[in-house]
């Protein structure tokens, strides 16, 4: 059986690396994560969400020797794929390096996402078609998988266990991000053992209807973006709206881990809410304020740290 981990190799906003930083700010790098699955104590599966700087020195520095399996983009803002390139031909290396065999790297998002003709994926990233497998998502809220015949993507209902490339199924819902074409949330369901994982990506709303989708009950663990504690039309979500949506999404049924991420703050400042920008204790504070769903950890997610599922 596998056991998965969450590894956060970026939990800073849009700029988190912009010169001129303090050095007390300790969320510094773009947002970049990865669902990494052991067995018998070895790298087995390596799924990563969004490639931010500098997510491929991060996972070296942490010593990852399994190089990612699939690639998720959540939208394509530079925040969220500005280690694309580096990624691609390293893994490329790393590869060939290794004595392995080189397959392409398998890159999915929603079709908008990759193909928008102004800022999609392909559009900015076509140089490297010789290293990427391009998978674009036909439709939101279906169930896909990756067929182990060919690395497709095929409907979940239609592929058997021993057909599925990996032991995993995964669907996107739309959210809306300013000036992000395809912007989504993914959702992952693994096989064996039972775990459901959710990834926000970045939000300034999500519809109704999608809110209600009851796949994002009660999931074993989610990332969220959280960009401001109060700060309102910043095209992100803040900690006001996060918490309205734990309570509707988790209803304490089972053990959810919450892990926040892409943290700002700037705006609270800039609005007023406080005369400084909000330093770690000040975001303790108020997450430590909110009672969460029995069987529900909070926690503030941090660069370079890894959380155990189940």
């Amino acid at each position: 059986m596998m056991n998965l981990s969450i590894y956060t190799w970026g939990t800073g906003c849009a700029f988190g690396r912009e010169l001129g930083l303090p050095p007390n700010r300790t969320r510094r790098h773009h947002v970049s994560s990865s669902i990494i699955g052991f067995e018998n104590g070895e790298m087995r599966l390596h799924l990563l969400v969004d490639a931010g700087a500098p997510c491929v020195e991060t996972m070296i520095d942490s010593g990852i020797t399994r190089v990612p399996d699939v690639l998720f983009i959540t939208h394509p803002h530079a925040d969220h794929v500005s280690d694309f390139d580096k990624l691609a031909i390293s893994r490329m290396r790393g590869l060939k390096f290794s004595g392995q065999v080189f397959a392409p790297l398998a890159v999915v998002a929603s079709a908008e996402c990759i193909a928008n003709p102004t800022s999609g994926l392909r559009t900015r990233f076509g140089y490297l078609d010789f290293l990427l497998k391009w998978l674009p998502i036909p439709d939101y809220d279906v169930w896909y998988s990756l067929s182990a015949a060919d690395g497709e993507l095929l409907p979940t209902d239609s592929v058997s266990a021993q057909d599925k490339q990996f032991p995993v199924s995964f669907k996107a819902l739309p959210v809306y991000h300013i000036q992000a074409p395809g912007a989504c949330l993914f959702i992952f369901r693994f096989d064996e053992p039972r775990r459901k994982i959710v990834f926000s990506g970045d939000f300034d709303s999500i519809e109704e209807s999608v809110i209600e989708n009851h796949d994002l009950r009660d999931p074993d663990a989610m990332v969220l973006e959280t960009n401001t504690l109060k700060a309102v039309r910043t095209n992100h979500s803040n900690w006001e709206v996060n918490k309205e949506l734990i309570a509707r999404w988790v209803t304490g049924k089972t053990k959810s881990l919450i892990l926040l991420n892409h943290l700002s703050g700037s705006e609270d400042y800039e609005q007023g809410y406080y005369d400084h920008i909000p330093t770690d204790s000040d975001w303790a504070e108020e997450i430590g304020r909110f009672t969460p769903p029995a069987n529900t950890d909070v926690v503030i997610a941090e660069d370079g740290k890894w959380y155990p599922i189940g």
